[in-house]
């Protein structure tokens, strides 16, 4: 059971996301289509058993194939509950029937992890190409903390996004993406994550083993690889953050 405390105000939120996953992990496993958790949400099953007392939505990861099959289900499948929304560069599994906006609604986020190529020059450009179109998608851009250098790419990229439309950019992103993914490579990249982890490099057997984690007394899937992938994302992953980084993102 989750944590009767609400010291976050995430306590109804959790309560939600608990319910929706259970349907989702169903759904999903029906289909044939695998999946880990990921992100805090991986490491609330790993270090909690649950969530994050401050966590706010849940995080899972796939490979492209199994991404491309969440695709299908969610085009063939209309009388499922839920959908699949794009938030920027993120995909988000949420209730097809919640009036609620953007971030404020409850959501599943969906990351993808696609080849990481073998050539360094093919690699670092590819990450360029990423942070470039991220950079055009931003509905907003915050100036506040950058350098000057930062601050004229954030603008520039931004008025270059205006003149394209958000369809257009997004099938872009997928399609850089996808670089290096026709043939097998020494490791994997998650390059709908966050801006600062793009570069990051992942173990080529990510997903190839699966193992259950408890998640507040509901039975979720895990790659076995957990504690690979969450060091390189987080380092000492099992020592919790100071108090002032512990809070809701979404919320």
């Amino acid at each position: 059971m989750i944590d009767v405390e609400n010291q976050y105000g995430t306590k109804e939120r959790q309560i939600e996301l608990l319910e929706m996953i259970r349907d989702i992990d169903s759904i999903l496993r029906s289909h044939g289509i695998s999946y880990s958790l990921c992100g805090g949400t991986l490491i609330g099953a790993v270090r909690e058993k649950g969530f994050i007392p401050w966590d706010d939505d849940i995080d899972i990861m796939v490979d492209r194939a199994n991404f491309d099959r969440i695709c299908a289900l969610f085009r063939a499948e209309k009388d499922l509950p839920y959908v699949l929304n794009d938030y920027l560069w993120v995909r988000r599994i949420q209730k097809k029937n919640d009036s609620r906006k953007g971030l404020q609604a409850a959501t599943v986020d969906v990351f993808v992890m696609d080849n990481c190529p073998n050539n360094p020059l093919v690699q670092k450009s590819k990450v360029a190409l990423i942070k470039t179109l991220q950079g055009m998608m931003k509905e907003e851009i915050d100036l506040s903390q950058v350098s000057l250098v930062y601050k004229v790419c954030l603008i520039a990229t931004a008025l270059a996004g205006r003149c394209f439309s958000y369809r257009k950019k997004l099938h872009w992103y997928d399609k850089v993406s996808m670089i290096g993914n026709k043939r097998q490579t020494a490791w994997l990249g998650m390059y709908n994550d966050l801006f600062k982890n793009l570069s990051l490099k992942y173990d080529r057997d990510t997903f190839a083993k699966y193992q259950d984690a408890t998640f507040e007394g509901v039975t979720l899937p895990i790659t076995a690889k957990y504690d690979s992938y969450l060091t390189t994302v987080y380092g000492n992953y099992l020592t919790p953050p100071a108090e002032e980084e512990r809070k809701p993102e979404h919320m």
